[in-house]
């Protein structure tokens, strides 16, 4: 029985054995739907490489990455988040790039949306189970089953998952830049309070600044400022979801462009004892930098 057939059933059977009380909680559906996930193998969802898979694929490859989490599906529906205004034209680049299926472009979405959230520590399981329906249900015209997606939590894995080898994670994570010379496109602040830099281990670095906050609105004077980049030069992006869109842009001109999110903050917490699984710690964590 396919999933999709599953839950069908499971609603039905909802209807006539629930108490009306007990049926009309807003978050049924989707308490339904997580369920049949935790317990069954999804074939009917598209393949997603786990976040190790993920990492050895883009340190043994050219590929760019692009990751949607759930700033990018807030911005595709219309709605506003900390660090960026949504727009129209933001939401179309957005559905643009999530629907795209290009060479050497890898779209990233968060893993455990369609897998289990067993493992998860509690503020991801809590957040995930919450709104993985709406995050699959808004993104599903978006992607095939046809494609293999990449994990979008990658860059935050450290702390999203209770057991994990975090050690062996950053080192791994480390080979993908390793010995290359690297541009890093990222908002003016971000790097303020690192004091313990992942990219060290670059042959060089390189640094372009952007607007830290509602970047995508400078969008056309930053995509003509990274034209100025050698393409011989690996470019990380970390700009928020302006990244997404300047990633697969540049990806387009002849560059490798990998969109990193969160990592540079994530490791120098790793390195300081920091960690996210507190909500108070996670909240601190993705404020705009």
């Amino acid at each position: 029985m396919s999933l999709k057939k599953l839950i069908r059933n499971l609603k039905m059977l909802s209807k006539k054995r629930l108490s009306p009380s007990c049926f009309e909680t807003p978050d049924l559906d989707a308490i339904i739907e997580e369920k049949c996930i935790d317990m069954f193998d999804q074939t009917s969802f598209p393949k997603i490489y786990n976040v190790m898979e993920t990492i050895d694929s883009l340190a043994n490859s050219n590929d760019s990455v692009i990751r949607f989490g759930d700033g990018e599906l807030q911005l595709i529906l219309g709605h506003d988040i900390p660090f960026q205004k949504a727009s129209k034209l933001l939401s179309a680049r957005l559905q643009e790039v999530l629907a795209s299926n290009i060479n050497n472009v890898r779209i990233a979405l968060p893993y455990f949306i369609y897998h289990s959230k067993h493992n998860l520590n509690d503020v991801s399981r809590d957040f995930w189970t919450k709104n993985g329906k709406l995050f699959r249900d808004t993104i599903a015209k978006y992607i095939s089953t046809e494609n293999t997606y990449l994990a979008a939590e990658f860059t935050i894995a450290a702390d999203a998952y209770k057991q994990f080898d975090k050690e062996k994670y950053f080192s791994c994570t480390q080979r993908i830049w390793a010995n290359k010379d690297i541009t890093i496109i990222c908002g003016k602040t971000v790097f303020d309070k690192i004091d313990n830099n992942i990219f060290a281990n670059a042959k060089s670095i390189e640094y372009q600044y952007a607007p830290s906050l509602n970047a995508f609105e400078e969008y056309a004077n930053i995509l003509q400022s990274s034209q100025q980049i050698d393409k011989k030069r690996l470019v990380i992006i970390i700009l928020g979801p302006t990244a997404k869109v300047l990633a697969y842009d540049m990806s387009q001109l002849g560059y490798r462009a990998l969109d990193l999110g969160h990592i540079a903050k994530a490791y120098d917490w790793y390195i300081k004892g920091q960690s996210t699984v507190d909500i108070n710690d996670a909240i601190e964590f993705f404020n705009p930098d």
